[in-house]
Parts: structure tokens; sequence; C-alpha cells
């Protein structure tokens, strides 16, 4: 349902006339509580399903990392992102970020 706004033809008599494009000025009908809810619950959804995915693939970066002799600068400043962002990391793969924390200390006396 879309309504026409008086308040607008009130206020610029001239965009009464006929808006920016010849025809009146309308405005989409405020959307009902249930439809608001199902995007709320929609956009939820996708939020955790994403931060999901987003574990999974660090769990798998982390992995792959713990077992690698040798670190690029930026593996390493991945890993740094994904235990600053994520301390919980630091407990499942404490070698790795014990490692990590010391090629930081290295590169910054550099």
């Amino acid at each position: 349902e879309i309504m026409l706004l008086m308040e607008e033809e009130q206020a610029s008599p001239q965009r009464a006339k006929g808006g920016a494009f010849g025809g009146p000025l309308l405005r989409p009908a405020a959307p009902s509580p249930a439809a608001v809810l199902r995007r709320w619950g929609s956009l939820a959804s996708l939020a955790l399903a994403a931060r999901g995915r987003r574990v999974v693939l660090e769990g798998k970066c982390l992995l792959k990392c713990s077992s690698s002799n040798v670190l690029s600068d930026g593996e390493e400043h991945v890993l740094v992102y994904i235990f600053l962002h994520d301390p919980a990391w630091v407990t499942i793969f404490p070698i790795l970020s014990t490692r990590c924390s010391k090629m930081m200390a290295l590169r910054m006396r550099d």
C-alpha cells in the first residue's frame, strides 16, 4: 500500500505539482510487524551463519599454519589478527601463538 504525502505537498508547493519526475510524491507504507520480525530473524540467521563460516576458516588457517615450519609475513599478520580477534584460539593453539608472539617481538626489535 502506498500513501500520498500530503505534508510534502503543503511544505513545498512547487514539488507538490509533480514531484521530481512529474508524478505525485509517494512513500511506501510501513511494513507490518510480522514482516519486520521476519527480516530481523533472517538478518540474525545470516549473521550467525557468517560467524560460523569465519570460525571454521580461522580454525583451518590455524591448523595449517601450526603444521608449517616457516610462516610468511602475510601468514604471521593473519595469525596475529585471529589471535587478537578471538583469544580463545590461544588456548587451542598455544605453541603457535607463542611462536607468533616471538616472531612479532623479533620483528619489532629490528
